[in-house]
Formats: C-alpha cells, sequence, structure tokens
C-alpha cells in the first residue's frame, strides 16, 4: 500500500494529512502491527455501546480560551474493518511540546496520554511516551483545588494521591487510564508545519496506569459535550464548533477542524437537532426517523426508532451502525431483494454479505437514513457495504440491536461518515452533513 501526501486548500481551513496507521510506507508502523478482524471490531463496538450506555446522563461545565481562527489537525485511520474504526490525531503536549497520537472520540471527555514516570503501569507506544518532568508549562492540580470536582461531574473516577487529584476511565473495552489530573499547554498543528496554534491550561489526564489496548496509541482526546472535553474547555477559542472529515480508503487523507470555516459549500450542508440539552446529556444524540433502499421509504413505524427511549447518538468511535432490530430487518430485506443477482452469504457477525469473485461490476441499491426536520442523508457505496474479505467477501454495514438492553437504540457509526463533512455546530444544537465534501 502506498503512502499518500495529499494536501488540500479548502476556503479558509487548514486541512491535514489522514493516513493508515497501519501502512506499510510509515516510520511509525515499523512495528509490524496487525490489522483487527471483524469479529474483534464487532465486538469492541458492542462493549463501547455498553460504555456508552454507563454515562448516559452527566452534569456538565463550561471552560473556554479567547477567540481565535479555526484550526486542523492531523489524523490517522485506526484499526480498520476495510478502513474503518478508531482515527487519529496528532498533537503536541507540554513546553517545549511533545508530540503524540491521540485517538478522536466523539463519545468521551477527558483528554489523556499516557506519561512518564508511569508509576502504574504504560503500556507499549510507537511515539516516545509524554514526560512531564521535561515540560514548563505542566503542573498536577491539587487535591484542594476546585478543578477537581470537575471530575464527578464529567462521571469519572476521583481520588487524591499525594496531595495529586487522580482521575480514572474505563471505556468497557478493557481500555483503562489512571493518573494525576493536570495542566499543560497542546499545540495543534497542520499537515503542512505552516499552521499552529498553542493553547494554554487545557485540563487532561497524565496517565500513571493504562490498559494495553490502544493499538499502541497514545491516549484519547475526548471531544463530547462533557466539561473536561477538548470542545468544551476552547469554548471561547473555537465557539464550541469542529468538524471532520473521514477518508474513503486508507490511503487518502482526511481532516478535523476546530472553529468555524467559511466557504461556498457550507451552504450546502444539512443540519439536524441535537434533540438533548448539555445539561442532561454528554453525547451527541440525534433522532432517526426513517430508511429508504432504491429510493423507496421503507414502512417502518416511527415508533421503533423511539421506543426504546435509549441511546441514540453519533459516534466517532463505533465502526457499524446499530438499528432496532425491527428497522434493521426491513432494511436487510429490502436490500437483499434488490440484490438477488448475487451470491448471498455471510458471517459469524454479518447476516447479509455477497461473494463477488469474478463479477466485473457491481450495482448496489441506494440507502438513505432520515433525520428529525426534515433531513435526508443518502449514502454512498463505500458508507452502506464494507469490504470483509475483497472480493470474495463483502457486506452491510448496519447490525441490529439484538442482545442489548432497552439502553440502546440507534448509534450512527463511522462507515456511514466516510467520504463527507460531519459537522458539530453545539452551541446551535444541530449535527451538519454534507456528503461527498472530503474531495
Amino acid at each position: 500500500m502506498l503512502y499518500i501526501h495529499l494536501y488540500v486548500s479548502v476556503s479558509n481551513k487548514a486541512s491535514l494529512e489522514l493516513v493508515n496507521k497501519h501502512g506499510p510506507c510509515i516510520a511509525r508502523n515499523q512495528s509490524n502491527q496487525n490489522t483487527h478482524s471483524l469479529s474483534h471490531i464487532v465486538g469492541r463496538d458492542r462493549a463501547r455501546i455498553a460504555y456508552l450506555q454507563s454515562r448516559r446522563s452527566k452534569n456538565l461545565a463550561r471552560d473556554g480560551f479567547e477567540q481565535s481562527k479555526a484550526i486542523s489537525i492531523p489524523t490517522d485511520a485506526g484499526s480498520v474493518v476495510n478502513g474503518q474504526s478508531d482515527y487519529l490525531i496528532k498533537v503536541g503536549i507540554g513546553s517545549p511540546k511533545q508530540e503524540v497520537y491521540v485517538v478522536m472520540d466523539t463519545g468521551s471527555n477527558i483528554f489523556w496520554t499516557q506519561c512518564k514516570p508511569c508509576t502504574g503501569k504504560c503500556y507499549k507506544q510507537v511515539d516516545p511516551i509524554y514526560d512531564s518532568s521535561k515540560s514548563l508549562k505542566y503542573r498536577a492540580i491539587p487535591c484542594s483545588s476546585s478543578l477537581c470536582d470537575v471530575l464527578s461531574n464529567s462521571g469519572l473516577g476521583q481520588d487524591c494521591e499525594e496531595n495529586k487529584c487522580t482521575y480514572r476511565v474505563e471505556y468497557g473495552d478493557e481500555t483503562s487510564s489512571s493518573g494525576y489530573l493536570s495542566i499543560e499547554r497542546l499545540t495543534i498543528r497542520s499537515a503542512s508545519g505552516r499552521s499552529t496554534i498553542a493553547v494554554n491550561d487545557i485540563l487532561f489526564g497524565c496517565g500513571q496506569n493504562n490498559s494495553d489496548v490502544l493499538d499502541t496509541e497514545s491516549g484519547v482526546m475526548g471531544l463530547d459535550r462533557g466539561p473536561l472535553s477538548f470542545v468544551s474547555q476552547t469554548t471561547r477559542l473555537f465557539q464550541n464548533y469542529f468538524s471532520y472529515c473521514l477518508p474513503t480508503s486508507t490511503s487518502t487523507t482526511g481532516y478535523l477542524t476546530f472553529g468555524k470555516t467559511d466557504g461556498i459549500r457550507n451552504k450546502f450542508i444539512k443540519f439536524t437537532p441535537i434533540t438533548t440539552s448539555a445539561s442532561t446529556s454528554q453525547f451527541y444524540d440525534i433522532e432517526i426517523n426513517g430508511l429508504s433502499v432504491a429510493g423507496q421509504k421503507l414502512n417502518i413505524p416511527g415508533t421503533v426508532f423511539t421506543s426504546s427511549g435509549g441511546l441514540s447518538i453519533i459516534d466517532s468511535s463505533t465502526a457499524f451502525t446499530f438499528l432496532p432490530s425491527a428497522a434493521y430487518t426491513a432494511l436487510r430485506t429490502a436490500f437483499r431483494r434488490q440484490m438477488t443477482n448475487y451470491k448471498l452469504t455471510r458471517t459469524a457477525e454479518l447476516d447479509t454479505c455477497y461473494d463477488f469473485t469474478g463479477v466485473d461490476s457491481v450495482s448496489i441499491p441506494s440507502v438513505s437514513i432520515f433525520f428529525k426536520g426534515g433531513i435526508e442523508l443518502p449514502l454512498q457505496p463505500e458508507n452502506i457495504m464494507t469490504v470483509v474479505a475483497s472480493p470474495s467477501k463483502v457486506c452491510l454495514a448496519f447490525i441490529p440491536t439484538d442482545g442489548f438492553d432497552s439502553g440502546t437504540n440507534f448509534i450512527l457509526g463511522n462507515i456511514q461518515q466516510l467520504g463527507m463533512q460531519v459537522v458539530y455546530d453545539v452551541s446551535g444544537g444541530k449535527i451538519g452533513f454534507l456528503p461527498g465534501a472530503c474531495n
């Protein structure tokens, strides 16, 4: 696989590099890491949803910094099923800065990274572990500080060790981190290196005891509506506004942008409301109200999408989209009806797959998702099906919520977000989509 450097000039934002972390042509992959299997990623999705359920409703606070321009940061693809799962951003932490790769996560709030001296355990990572003793800006938060209280408001474990405020976060898939709540400088740079901004006094987790499930990456940058998320801490700086574009292949680039951007295409973004307030949910809750296949709206009662009263969110770190079982059955039935010319097969995890061996061209029926506010999101082929074993097995990239309790309704996963600009206008209370905007 080739490592492609791609730089794109789009209106007033810096466009950044997104590469497959498993690509053989980049130095950080010399550890010969393996991509994850389908069963691992589906299992990880289910564990993640259990984690999201566990922190469904929290009280939030806010902090911020002075107004500034929008800035983008580089991202890398994480563990993959046809190029999807976690996505990584490269940031500088400390003064002088030490660069680390962390997971971009809209479903968690704290920014944390592994941190020397690793008084508990630090797992192996590709980049050097951040060393707080080498930074002029690092400060651990004392237990007596009111800033320590933000941990309980974020749903994180809170304790005290040697007069240092400590945190603990667990993600459900055996990934966890505990350490010191601290203050540090964070530096964001563009792929070209010409656009940078340093944000002082960011609250973050200096991870002293961390689990070994993050594919050797350094940590997590939480982007939800919790008080410790980077979005919340930079409210005045970036106006509670960010967007990203996940690439459609492992050899092309994407971007994550903080702050509002100008551009002619912005007027074409379609917004659906965030259906909860920040005081009742840390997540980006959205409401689905319909599906269509081959241009025909499926006959699904509206109560199917709302009856559970549980999670109904967009999430950057869940790979597949999870649908209420009745909605999934209707989608699967209509999709299979349009695909009778191809050999139907399955995997242990996905029940609607096709073997395209020897097939010169494939015609996939269109699929759209409809959201509250009359918004239709038309999906592209890469959003509809995912390659499990090319070309012998390509599967419908949706999963029913069978096996979950009433805490799960709908999760819009990142496979369905590939190739489109996804806009989070947090202050405006809405999420926007612009398909085909990553070119």
